[in-house]
């Protein structure tokens, strides 16, 4: 078997010796017939076809290019579009808190304005009084904080203060229902929780209120179900 391999294959390799000697001589046949005006021709006709090939690959290119720089034109013409409508943004949003802010200090610079002018129409008035006239007809809590959870019902005057009120009371914004356990022993099944929880509802109500008027340094919220309270 290891005979007739090795001779298949030293067949196989003097065929293909055979075939290279042949088409060597063809080709030194074909040297010798063709003319030299010919082999000029034919040497003139490749340099063509390079020359267009070259060509053909110069036009791509170029074209690539100018696509590409287009596509990259259009990239910074939207990048600067972009950077104008932001700066543009930014600048509207600069001006609108700048008036925002001068309203803001002009609504208080007017406010201010009003509370000093009733103050001192205030003074005013009162100023002939003797003590125990000034006690009989100033709200005494309002005179200390500002304000009053009777509001206009209240029976004695309320004069401005000489400073800004510290306290906001909202008369029955808040009772968990209290009113209806106030009959009998009823109030005695509200636990502590559920006072805990009713209460701290409400504190997140009125935090969002007093948010809407300015910065809040401190919220207290007292728990208590008496009748004084509500």
């Amino acid at each position: 078997m290891l005979l007739r391999a090795n001779r298949r294959t030293r067949m196989k390799n003097l065929a293909k010796r055979r075939k290279r000697r042949l088409y060597a001589q063809l080709q030194a046949q074909l040297e010798e017939d063709v003319a030299p005006e010919e082999v000029e021709r034919i040497a003139m006709e490749a340099e063509e076809a390079r020359q267009v090939c070259h060509e053909t690959w110069l036009r791509a290119t170029a074209a690539a290019d100018a696509k590409f720089k287009k596509k990259q034109r259009i990239l910074e013409e939207r990048r600067l579009l972009m950077d104008d409508i932001k700066q543009q943004m930014e600048q509207e949003s600069l001006e609108k808190e700048m008036q925002e802010k001068e309203e803001r200090e002009a609504m208080a610079l007017a406010r201010e304005s009003k509370r000093q002018m009733e103050l001192k129409a205030w003074a005013e008035n009162i100023q002939n009084l003797s003590d125990e006239q000034k006690k009989s007809i100033l709200c005494s809590f309002h005179t200390r904080t500002g304000v009053c959870r009777f509001g206009d019902l209240c029976s004695r005057v309320h004069a401005p203060p000489p400073t800004s009120g510290r306290f906001v009371l909202f008369p029955g914004m808040h009772t968990i229902g209290v009113k209806s356990h106030q009959d009998g022993d009823d109030h005695l099944e509200l636990d502590e929780l559920e006072m805990r929880r009713a209460y701290r509802a409400f504190f997140l109500d009125a935090i969002q209120e007093f948010l809407k008027l300015g910065h809040v340094v401190q919220l207290h919220v007292r728990c208590s179900s008496c009748s004084t309270s509500n």
